[in-house]
């Protein structure tokens, strides 16, 4: 059996079991513990976080909090509960910023960020896969085809110019699964 815990950190890893930071204790003969990765120190040493640790902050519009005139997007953004460090993710981000910016230079106003629910894909090496969308999740090696079909399709559509949104809609059309 395999469980998936998000947004509780982990305080603890034992033999057996694993305790998280609200004091849950779970049983566990195996832990695969995905901590994350942590911030660039550029972002600080800019002025654009708090700290060495944390994420820039920004506004919907994907405009810092601490300047204006600079937009953030992908893993170096912290947006709350909208965050997702995944590459579907950093590519939207990443396209609503450079339309932030050019609106700006245009003296138009800002369109906010709106992250869209999508299913996670995770896999572990070539032996399965995992897609998770809210309360379900579905296992297997197949899947494999699936996770490598949507990232072909992205890094060719990358080259192509092609926008993420005309991406996402053709990953739709051909994997319907949400």
């Amino acid at each position: 059996q395999v469980n998936f815990h998000f947004g509780n950190p982990i305080a603890q890893v034992n033999a057996k079991s694993v305790k998280l930071v609200d004091g849950t204790t779970l049983s566990s003969d195996l832990c695969i513990w995905t901590a994350g990765v942590k911030p660039n120190p550029l972002l600080f040493e800019a002025g654009l976080s708090d700290s060495e640790n944390t994420w820039a902050p920004v506004y919907k519009s994907l405009q810092s909090t601490m300047d204006k005139h600079i937009f953030i997007a992908g893993d170096a953004a912290a947006m709350g509960k909208l965050d997702s460090k995944q590459a579907y993710f950093a590519m939207e981000t990443g396209e609503k910023a450079a339309e932030n910016v050019l609106r700006m230079l245009k003296d138009r106003p800002l369109r906010n960020f709106f992250k869209i629910q999508k299913p996670y894909i995770y896999s572990f090496g070539d032996l399965s896969c995992f897609l998770i969308f809210y309360d379900l999740v579905i296992a297997g090696a197949p899947l494999l085809l699936l996770k490598e079909s949507i990232f072909r399709i992205s890094i060719e559509g990358i080259r192509a110019g092609h926008s993420v949104e005309s991406m996402l809609k053709l990953i739709d059309q051909l994997f319907p699964i949400y």
